[in-house]
């Protein structure tokens, strides 16, 4: 192959935002949930439900904001002070107060599906592209 032969990598990038998109979901459902649930929100809580690592919360500068204004958020409900729609317009959360249990959990599972089938759907391509799935 020529050295100045251009490789077809878009639909390996595609995939890719697809995957970080759902995780960014994902990890927004899960806070979402927390906050009404009137849970404590931690690290390790929030990756054991959402299923990510701790590394992409810390790491990931978008995560590491909405993790960060999810806490704020809460420890606010938490004190029973007033949180007015300002608070809640400014963060990126979409806080359903009037869901039940029941639907965040069927929710949960919806995102954890689509995101692992987005992973498998970009595995299987790099493997047909035979390029390697870890490499950025």
């Amino acid at each position: 192959m020529p050295k100045d032969h251009e490789r077809n990598i878009s639909p390996m990038q595609e995939a890719r935002q697809k995957i970080i998109q759902e995780k960014y979901n994902t990890l927004k459902t899960v806070l979402e949930d927390m906050i009404h649930n009137d849970e404590q929100i931690t690290a390790p809580r929030v990756c054991e439900l959402s299923g990510l690592s701790k590394s992409y919360l810390y790491h990931n500068e978008k995560a590491k904001k909405l993790f960060d204004e999810a806490k704020a958020l809460a420890e606010k409900k938490a004190s029973r002070s007033y949180i007015s729609s300002y608070d809640l317009e400014r963060t990126d959360l979409d806080i359903n107060p009037h869901m039940r249990h029941d639907d965040m959990l069927l929710q949960y599972e919806e995102m954890k599906r689509k995101l692992y089938e987005t992973y498998m759907t970009s595995f299987l391509l790099c493997q047909a592209l035979n390029v390697s799935f870890l490499r950025p």
